[in-house]
């Protein structure tokens, strides 16, 4: 792959090469629609049409006409620098500075833009180089292209089986309620019992957890 030169991307570049990737992560499948980008980003489709179409001049993204829009290796490369830097602000601002995640989201948002590598990477270091934020969103690495992970939900595990909780796909009052039972990021669970409705599982204390099916299916697990 080609060197990038970072300094070029514009602040609005990078806005969608985050979008993109924030919308797939959160399940969206790949090629996003142009529309789905546009919705999410409070724009008209018309303009969203005009810079993914100029991103695909610059290699940053692959345009499929009636289908959407896939970042390219390139365009991987530029928004994991970038979501590196917000989540290591994210982390630092809520976690050493106490501040309310909605707050702190907004200001990592903006730092993420002008950020130079040495000093995430410092910040990192100051961290204790964390490899997910508060809710359990991966801090990427630079270097690296992600690795394939073998990340399920928690409601497709079978009983029995043990898990490590990745990340947590859900509305700010569930993970708030879940942190009360003790469940988040790095949790190891075993799974008791599926029902149509509600999942059972149990911590490494034998504390007994009931929850909905749809909460279940918002908990991105690794099998351990």
């Amino acid at each position: 792959m080609a060197d990038i030169n970072f300094e070029v991307l514009s602040e609005s570049e990078e806005m969608y090469l985050v979008t993109i990737a924030r919308l797939i992560e959160d399940g969206t499948n790949s090629p996003v629609p142009l529309s789905t980008l546009a919705r999410e980003m409070d724009i008209l489709a018309v303009s969203a049409n005009q810079m993914i179409r100029k991103m695909a001049d610059e290699g940053l993204v692959e345009y499929l006409p009636y289908k959407g829009v896939e970042l390219t290796s390139m365009g991987r490369a530029s928004v994991r620098r970038i979501l590196r830097h917000r989540r290591l602000w994210e982390i630092f601002l809520v976690e050493k500075l106490g501040l309310a995640f909605s707050e702190a989201e907004s200001l990592a948002c903006r730092m993420e833009h002008i950020t130079a590598d040495y000093i995430s990477s410092r910040l990192s270091d100051y961290l204790g180089n964390p490899a997910f934020d508060t809710f359990g969103n991966p801090v990427p690495t630079v270097d690296d292209e992600e690795s394939s992970h073998s990340w399920v939900t928690l409601s497709s595990i079978e009983p029995g089986e043990n898990v490590s909780i990745i990340q947590l796909r859900t509305e700010p009052p569930i993970r708030s309620f879940l942190a009360s039972e003790g469940v988040g990021p790095g949790t190891r669970l075993q799974v008791i019992g599926i029902g149509i409705k509600n999942i059972v599982i149990k911590d490494v204390n034998d504390h007994l957890i009931k929850l909905e099916r749809s909460i279940a299916d918002s908990i991105l697990v690794q099998p351990s």
